[in-house]
């Protein structure tokens, strides 16, 4: 009897419904273009819409700026920055929400912030002023899934502020300075 060859041995082994059912499920799994669960680039968002911002003046001297961040993307805190315009309205202090460190390959480890990036904008202000703030904003994210970074984002926004309290002086000197900053009643001569 003549030694069978590779190919007629391989057709014995496909006679099997096992051994078929596993060669078909090579197939459609070596098949499949995108692992399940990744996200091709055709997929991606545009910018307003993976980082969708606005700003809120919540008194005379604060502003909160929010980029709510769309899921499988996330923002670099270190590449956030913003512009006040008038002159005599400046930014004095900025406040972050919690961060989170990601390594990346490219760049190092780095602090992003996912869902939301909610940013507080402690504002000074020269008396008197006209109450009219332009608010230049900047920020740059990424898409995780398909690693794609958007360029740097600019908003820049018209915002109505309150009147600053004039005459009020943050100085304490009396008792009666005191009780009106504290809002209690006076109770007697000082």
């Amino acid at each position: 009897m003549k030694p069978k060859s590779y190919l007629s041995r391989a057709a014995d082994r496909l006679k099997s419904p096992f051994a078929r059912s596993l060669v078909l499920c090579g197939f459609v799994i070596g098949a499949a273009p995108i692992p399940l669960g990744a996200q091709d680039s055709d997929d991606l968002l545009e910018p307003d819409q993976a980082f969708a911002f606005s700003a809120q003046v919540i008194s005379p001297e604060k502003v909160v700026v929010t980029w709510n961040i769309a899921p499988g993307y996330y923002m670099y805190l270190d590449k956030f920055s913003f512009d006040s315009d008038p002159a005599d309205i400046t930014i004095s202090d900025i406040s972050y929400s919690p961060a989170r460190t990601k390594q990346d390959e490219f760049f190092g480890d780095g602090q992003i912030l996912e869902d939301s990036a909610k940013i507080v904008l402690n504002l000074s202000r020269s008396a008197p002023d006209s109450g009219q703030l332009q608010l230049t904003a900047r920020g740059q994210g990424c898409n995780e899934p398909v690693g794609v970074c958007y360029a740097p984002i600019a908003h820049t926004v018209a915002l109505a502020l309150p009147e600053t309290t004039a005459g009020k002086s943050s100085t304490i000197n009396s008792v009666t300075d005191l009780q009106q900053l504290l809002g209690v009643a006076a109770s007697g001569p000082e």
